[in-house]
């Protein structure tokens, strides 16, 4: 269990998950809202508030920050990169498996190369 918190910088890891989900926010709610309800066939506004959709965010945000975090106190930039860029494919993939349209396979995986790209840079500045 210690090299999972030994030299993490947990500023960056807080800061990352926060910015990270606002992020998501901004991808969901803001900018791809639209696109991405009409292409999984969704109305745009919900009727019920998808509760356990934004528990498992946030739990899955913070752990994606976290892996930052251990692979930045390890000086690990290769691996991070390749986590990121496998686990993009992997949700790209997903959505195109489900027969989504190509657009929402590409808002999905866009979120989380966007995701990696706010917690790089969390990791960068912390």
């Amino acid at each position: 269990m210690e090299e999972l918190t030994t030299n993490v910088s947990w500023t960056a890891v807080i800061v990352g998950f926060v910015a990270a989900y606002a992020v998501g926010f901004l991808w969901y709610g803001v900018i791809f809202q639209k696109a991405w309800a009409l292409g999984n066939g969704l109305p745009e506004k919900p009727e019920k508030f998808p509760v356990m959709a934004m528990v498992l965010q946030l739990a899955g945000t913070f752990l994606y920050s976290w892996v930052f975090g251990i692979t930045a106190a390890r000086e690990m930039l290769a691996t991070v990169i390749l986590i990121v860029l496998t686990i993009t494919c992997l949700i790209a993939a997903g959505a195109l498996y489900r027969l989504r349209p190509p657009g929402v396979a590409m808002i999905d995986a866009g979120y989380i190369l966007a995701m990696g790209i706010v917690l790089f840079i969390c990791q960068a500045i912390f």
